[in-house]
């Protein structure tokens, strides 16, 4: 007796399975940070660019990790500069504010 062929028991491509769970979901959210990230550094001021990293995304704006509160307040200074620089790229041009966090040392 054979049993009957159900198409949901198809090999399905690994991409397609990885964007319906959460798992899924963290590595789209982590490539996207990093691509971010890799655009932000080349349009950070040089000496602030290995003190500030991507921390998340929401909506419309970029969340940034900064290493003290100087930093945070020349980058508030700045963002919209970096935003105008940002949004010329066509994947990024839903952002419209920077946030930054500053890091906690422990």
């Amino acid at each position: 007796m054979q049993t009957p062929h159900h198409d949901n028991d198809d090999p399905q491509p690994l991409s397609q399975i990885l964007g319906r769970n959460s798992l899924g979901q963290l590595i789209q959210k982590a490539h996207q940070l990093r691509a971010i990230e890799k655009a932000l550094k080349p349009i950070l001021p040089t000496e602030f660019a290995k003190s500030c990293y991507v921390l998340n995304i929401d909506q419309r704006k970029i969340i940034l990790g900064v290493a003290n509160a100087a930093i945070a307040t020349h980058m508030q200074m700045i963002t919209g500069e970096i935003i105008q620089i940002l949004q010329k790229i066509p994947e990024f041009q839903q952002f419209q504010t920077i946030q930054c966090r500053v890091r906690t040392q422990k």
